[in-house]
Formats: C-alpha cells, structure tokens, sequence
C-alpha cells in the first residue's frame, strides 16, 4: 500500500530495501517446519528471511512507484494522512494527440480509530471502487481532475492476519452517485522466491448497480534488485458489456536507491464486444527521485495498439511530475 505526513512513501521504501538486502544475505536450504517445543534452526531462520525478502521487495517497488496496492499493505499503519499529486503531459504519435492532466488521491486517519477508519479522496473514483487502479493498464493515465470521476470515502480495516486482509467501504463519486464495496486479498507463498496474492472486491454504485471485481498477481524475485509480477484482472457489473478483463506481465529492476526501471506488456478487452480485444500496449518506464525525498519524475515511451485507432500502432510517450507526502 508509514511516517508522518512529512514523510514518504521513499522513506519506507529504503526500510524495505534495506530489510530485503540483510534477508538475502541468509542461506537458502529449506527445511520443514519445527515441531511444536522443537528449537528453531539456522535453516528454519534463512527459510524465513527469504520469504521475507521476497514481501520487501515487491513492497520496495509498491513504495517507490506509488503503486495503489500499497494502500491495503499499509491499511493498519499509516501516517495520519497522505497526499499524491501528479502532473502529467502525455503525446500520441498517430494524430499528434496531446493533452497536460493533473491527478490527486490521498487519505487522513480518523481520530480514536488506531489507523483502521480513513476518509479517503481520488480522482479516479471508479477505479478505486472496483479496484482496477492497482492494475495500471492504460499506456498513460488520462482521466485528470473531474467531477463526474472524483469520489470522497470512508475506508474501514475489519480483519487483518499475515495471510488475509478484509476492509469495508461506502462513499460519494461523480454527480453524485453513492457506493459501497467490500474487498478481501488472500496472499499466499507458494516458494521461498514466489508468491500470490488474490483480490477480491463485491460492490454496489447506484447506476451501475452490483458487480464484482477480481485482481489477480503472481509476483516472482530472480535477483536481489528483481522483480516479476503477472497480472490477470476480471470486472464485471450490469452496466459492462461482459466480462471487462485485462493481463499484463511486468518486469521491475532498481537500479540505484533513487532509480528504477520497469517493461510490461499488456492486453485488455471485453468479452461481449464485437472485437473483444480491444487495446494491446507495451512500454518501458524509467523512474527517479530527485532534490527532495518526496519529489519524483517519470519518463514513459510505449506502443498502443487500440480499437479506436483501428488498432494502428500508436507511439507515445508520458512524462509525469510526481510528488509523495
């Protein structure tokens, strides 16, 4: 998915890193685990470690790309409150599209709560609801600031263990309209290297009315710096034509403490439609932080190949101004 608001997301980040390096300087046998009353080993100790890095990494990525999957990481430990704010310039090659958008989410603990009540805002309200932000599937965001898409919301942590996470939610979007939705995510280690992490979210928004949503990632670490993460996403409700679906497999690298890179690959579509693909994109992000800790910039060329261009291939390229408090 913290400090104080004069902290940041980079900040944890660089605790996370630094967690994950010591993990992986531990051995790598496996052993079964002890009997109850049976002293712990060196090997139940390395077998723990790596795990863990494995968690470190993928959350140091999360961290330092302000990723919206650390929202429910860090649900129960927050700051008080949290700000992002990104300004973006995106270009299209194909008919010399361009457009400058500026976008905004964060939160604030309730008083009394312990973290577990916020009242959250973002731009892109659908996207939280159904839970699609955390797939990121466009080749660049266009929504910008919107009345018909910004929401304000309550988000409640109900139960949390090392492997299960349930939070409630109920707010206002658009002009207005009225939501409610509960998600659940099962994470699970299927290997020292590997894991899985299920989301799943019901929801209720008063035009749309009922549907449910389903975020899927494996994510694996081949070296120290490494990271990859597969992405199947599933959404529907009664105002989609079918099952609105999207995939995408994601390659993440740091570089340095203050840089990393990241490749996907991704396709989306809808089932009911006449061409039920309906966009195919790749792209390579380089990302870096730069004269203050919450101060980041991104440089993004791609490829896009949409429905709506007659699936021609579309150069493009984002650049994007970010800050995190």
């Amino acid at each position: 998915m913290p400090a104080p608001l004069h902290h940041n997301s980079l900040y944890r980040a660089k605790r996370g890193a630094l967690a994950f390096l010591l993990a992986c300087s531990a051995t790598t046998a496996v052993a079964e685990e002890p009997e109850p009353g049976e002293e712990s080993s060196w090997y139940d100790s390395a077998r723990e470690s790596i795990s863990s890095s494995l968690d470190n990494t993928a959350t140091w990525f999360d961290n330092f790309f302000g990723d919206p999957r650390t929202e429910l990481d860090d649900l129960d430990n927050k700051a008080d409150a949290t700000l992002k704010v990104t300004i973006e310039g995106f270009y299209s090659g194909v008919e010399g599209e361009n457009e400058v958008d500026v976008t905004a989410s964060g939160s604030v603990a309730l008083p009394r709560t312990e973290n577990r009540l916020r009242l959250a805002f973002t731009s892109d309200a659908d996207a939280a609801i159904t839970g699609e932000e955390a797939v990121d599937t466009e080749p660049t965001q266009r929504q910008g600031f919107s009345r018909d898409r910004g929401g304000l919301g309550l988000a409640y942590l109900l139960y949390e263990n090392p492997e299960n996470l349930f939070t409630l939610g109920t707010g206002i979007k658009g002009g207005p309209q009225y939501y409610a939705n509960g998600r659940h995510r099962y994470t699970r280690h299927l290997s020292e290297m590997t894991r899985l992490r299920v989301t799943n979210t019901l929801y209720w928004i008063t035009d749309d009315g009922a549907g449910v949503s389903s975020l899927l990632d494996i994510e694996h670490i081949t070296q120290e710096d490494t990271l990859w993460r597969y992405t199947l996403f599933g959404n529907y409700n009664e105002s989609t034509l079918g099952l609105a679906w999207s995939t995408q497999a994601t390659w993440l690298r740091q570089l340095d403490k203050h840089t990393a890179i990241s490749t996907r690959f991704g396709v989306k579509g809808e089932t009911d439609k006449p061409d039920s693909v309906t966009e195919t994109w790749a792209t390579f992000r380089y990302r870096g932080n730069f004269l203050r800790p919450w101060l980041f910039y991104e440089i993004e060329p791609g490829l896009s190949w949409h429905e709506k261009e007659d699936y021609d291939t579309e150069p493009t390229i984002a650049l994007r101004l970010e800050m995190l408090f």
